[in-house]
């Protein structure tokens, strides 16, 4: 019994079988085909963590703005000091927000 035992590990070490194989490429073909077909609502949920993460920033950048009392440069060149921070966000989704 343990002599039979034997052989068949000796007959398993011969390599991999064609069925083997074909098993899994077809695992690997599938995982690849479930990532590919989620991938667009991956793309819009990293895009969209990505604005939360970058208007969250900004608003840190206007609170400490208003809070130094530094001063700053307008769009024409005049120096404006800072007084106090704001924030302006537009209803259209195109249009962002202002600090």
């Amino acid at each position: 019994m343990v002599f039979k035992l034997f052989q068949n590990i000796k007959k398993a070490d011969r390599g991999t079988t064609l069925v083997e194989l074909i098993v899994v490429v077809f695992i690997i073909a599938l995982f690849s085909l479930i990532t590919v077909s989620n991938f667009p609502q991956i793309q819009k949920q990293y895009a969209l963590s990505a604005a939360a993460y970058s208007l969250a920033q900004d608003i840190r950048a206007a609170e400490d703005m208003g809070l130094s009392g530094a001063q700053t440069l307008s769009s024409d060149g005049q120096i404006i000091s800072v007084k106090g921070y704001g924030f302006f966000a537009r209803n259209f989704p195109t249009q962002g927000y202002f600090i």
